[in-house]
């Protein structure tokens, strides 16, 4: 398996090319993000349960993505059976998101501990008076500063490891292998990777000014919502059709 170094601009290219698959096959790639996006809808209803889920899963998501993205590309509709239908798959999606979600843990519990101490006081305090407006405010400030570490921390962690399962069933490479070698590309080509993700970012911003600002006073609230999901589930679309190019590029001999 070859690291290839990137010029910066081919965080844009990446999105081209998603463009041009998901243009092959619209209807399985949005019947792919619909479902993601009606799963994530589901989780959200199950609080903490719903995190755990989410972030487990989200490298199993990603890989079927590629693994769609490729099927697309190579018009071969066996190697998205083959990948998605096996049980090494699942296994190593679990363990890697296990991974992920104790690591976020201890990034969590790290990040309290500067605040232990008002956090005990506070909780003793809500022990003998009960529990006020006033106290809960304060909670919820006291955590603020934790709460963000610990979304940052999912962040580049599923960054980091983006590539761990494609490296581990597509080159049958051990999983700490995999985890090391996936963490070593995003970091080698960083220029590209901080150009596409901002580049996306930019993308599902405007995507949401456009529905609540543009068309808020000219459509119903119905034909809101509707519009907001087709271009939402749209542009997931061919972001996850765009993982795949991503991929071949880091690693294509």
């Amino acid at each position: 398996m070859k690291l290839n170094k990137l010029a910066a601009n081919r965080g844009i290219k990446w999105i081209i090319d998603g463009i041009s698959i998901f243009s092959q096959a619209p209807a399985i790639i949005i019947l792919l993000s619909a479902s993601i996006q009606f799963t994530t809808i589901f989780a959200e209803k199950l609080f903490i349960l719903g995190i755990l889920i989410k972030i487990i899963s989200s490298h199993i998501v990603f890989f079927i993505a590629m693994s769609l993205g490729k099927t697309v590309l190579y018009n071969d509709r066996n190697i998205f059976m083959r990948d998605i239908f096996n049980i090494q798959t699942i296994k190593k999606g679990f363990i890697i998101g296990c991974l992920v979600f104790l690591i976020c843990v201890l990034t969590s519990l790290l990040s309290l501990l500067p605040f232990m101490r008002e956090i005990h006081l506070l909780l003793k305090n809500i022990d003998s008076f009960g529990i006020s407006q006033e106290s809960i405010f304060n909670l919820e400030k006291l955590l603020q500063i934790p709460t963000i570490i610990t979304g940052i921390s999912i962040l580049i962690f599923n960054v980091l490891l983006i590539f761990c399962m494609p490296i581990a069933i597509w080159n049958q490479t051990k999983l700490l292998k995999s985890l090391f070698f996936s963490s070593l590309s995003v970091l080698y080509n960083a220029k590209p990777l901080t150009i596409y993700l901002t580049t996306w970012i930019a993308i599902f911003f405007l995507t949401e000014i456009l529905i609540n600002y543009a068309f808020k006073h000219l459509l119903s609230e119905t034909d809101l919502l509707i519009l907001g999901l087709i271009i939402k589930t749209v542009s997931n679309s061919v972001f996850y059709a765009s993982l795949y190019p991503m991929y071949l590029d880091f690693f294509k001999k």
